[in-house]
């Protein structure tokens, strides 16, 4: 008989060990195998490591197989072989400790298997047991009494008894006669990849037709009890094969249950997920809805209030007032062009992606941007420096001034005005911003160097964040989405970016980006 092997761990469709993991107590098994000892592994090796598992004791007495090829078919599954052996609880025996001298004694035999089972329970939870039968050769032991000492096992291994064991029988080297005589004492045979129920099983027949004295009188079976036991036996085959049947729609219960219980949970985390995505999206949504209301609204009060004033028929302003009032006006509204110019710049990012371009220069077009920044900007003081690559002034036979990035040019014109942006804003009145442009094997760096306060270590992983002006501003205004502007432009030109402290001990920060140089 059989139970269910649940929490064994096997791959799917593995019948054989799955069978073997639901022997009940006191099953005795033969298992048949043709030529090779390693084929009888695939059955013995999850049956002796769930014993293992389970705290029993686990005996396999070798006669085919030498000591060191079960250790190492134990270890290649996964056994770890040494320290079992050194604590009993694996064992591996030989010929000369399970074969008794003289002719074989199915009482004697006995005897000694009894002790075997009764010394292991005694420490340990239960036991299985692995007979090559090969033992019975040189010399050969009689079949009829091997077979009356296979057919006393039985009497051995009960389903009261916690003891499994199997009896391994090779056609290669065992004689038709002894193999006839293992099927016939065995309830359960292991032929190729199944466990079979045997209906050649007649044990109680053998004991009862030459029993001798020692066995119980309760074991013979007369003839009057054949067709009893022959009906006994056709329900048990009946019982054992609903009851596989039984265990095997369990077991494809048990797995679509887990699977169901897997898809189950995925949604559930895919709808928390997706949940908390939406809350936080929320949130964002109103807090940057606070910050672009709060940030508009500090030009246009500047730029509206200043022209209230300029409208005054009855104000009179000295020029030097009035020429302030038209600068701030004209600083708030590029202010505000900037701010309008980032969110659309993202929005287009997310909804079409990189605009092709047909590529430009590096110099011209960084001097270009410079000298725009300088007129916006007349009291800061802006340097610019290209530095010297590989090959002094020029870079794989080419000058500075050839040097082209296949792009669209606006692209590193949004990027520089941002990093220029930012730099005079963290930066003290009058102190210059330091812009250098270098070749580096197949890119071209863009630094821009400031001399404010520098970052925190905290901020150089989530400066480029959108709506995130680090941990230190120095300002109150800014939507912290310029930054997230540069790195989505960078990174979508196969370029990258970086914030580092100022590299030169100048104080302030270091925002660098690498573009790739055309072909």
């Amino acid at each position: 008989m059989v139970e269910a092997a649940a929490g064994a761990g096997l791959a799917p469709g593995d019948d054989l060990a799955a069978e073997m993991l639901a022997l009940q107590p006191g099953a005795h098994l033969c298992l048949i195998y043709e030529n090779d000892p390693a084929e009888q592994m695939p059955a013995l090796l999850p049956y002796f490591q769930q014993g293992l598992d389970n705290g029993e004791r686990c005996i396999y007495v070798a006669d085919d197989q030498t000591n060191e090829q079960l250790a190492m078919a134990f270890t290649e599954y996964g056994i770890d072989v040494e320290p079992l052996l050194a604590s009993g609880a694996l064992q591996f025996l030989r010929r000369d400790v399970w074969r008794q001298p003289g002719e074989l004694d199915s009482a004697r035999k006995s005897e000694q298997v009894r002790d075997i089972v009764d010394e292991a329970l005694a420490h340990y939870a239960g036991v299985r047991i692995a007979v090559e039968m090969t033992w019975t050769l040189g010399p050969d032991i009689d079949t009829d009494l091997l077979e009356h000492w296979e057919a006393t096992i039985n009497d051995i291994f009960t389903p009261a008894v916690p003891a499994r064991i199997v009896c391994q029988y090779s056609r290669a080297r065992l004689t038709r006669e002894a193999l006839e005589a293992g099927i016939a004492t065995h309830p359960l045979v292991v032929l190729g990849t199944d466990v079979c129920p045997n209906p050649f099983y007649k044990a109680p027949f053998i004991l009862g037709s030459h029993a001798p004295d020692s066995v119980d009188a309760g074991a013979r079976l007369g003839d009057e009890d054949r067709v009893d036991w022959m009906v006994a036996q056709l329900r048990w085959a009946r019982a054992f094969e609903s009851e596989r049947s039984r265990r095997v729609q369990a077991e494809e219960s048990a797995r679509r249950a887990e699977l169901n219980r897997r898809r189950t949970q995925e949604m559930y985390d895919m709808a928390w997920a997706t949940a908390e995505d939406l809350r936080r999206a929320h949130q964002m949504k109103d807090e940057f809805l606070g910050m672009v209301s709060h940030e508009l609204r500090t030009p246009l009060t500047t730029i509206y209030g200043n022209a209230r004033i300029l409208n005054r028929a009855s104000l009179v302003l000295a020029d030097e007032d009035r020429k302030q009032a038209l600068q701030d006006i004209e600083i708030e509204a590029e202010r505000l062009q900037q701010i309008i110019e980032n969110l659309l710049v993202l929005a287009r990012f997310e909804r079409d992606g990189l605009a092709p371009g047909k590529g430009f220069e590096v110099r011209e077009r960084v001097e270009e941007i410079l000298s725009d920044f300088r007129r916006r900007r007349p009291a800061r003081p802006i340097t610019l420096q290209f530095a010297k690559s590989d090959t002094e002034e020029t870079w794989y036979g080419k000058k500075h001034s050839e040097l082209r990035i296949a792009a669209n040019e606006v692209y590193l014109e949004i990027v520089l005005k941002n990093l220029l942006s930012n730099a005079d804003k963290y930066s003290p009145a009058g102190a210059p911003i330091d812009v250098s442009v270098e070749t580096v094997r197949e890119k071209v760096w863009f630094s821009v160097l400031d001399r404010g306060k520098g970052l925190p270590p905290d901020d150089l992983s989530r400066i480029f964040e959108p709506f995130d002006r680090g941990s230190y501003t120095g300002h109150s205004e800014g939507l912290g989405i310029g930054l997230a502007v540069c790195k989505r432009i960078v990174d979508a030109l196969g370029g990258v970016i970086q914030a580092t402290p100022r590299r030169d001990g100048g104080g302030g920060s270091e925002f660098s980006f690498a573009l790739p140089l055309a072909d």
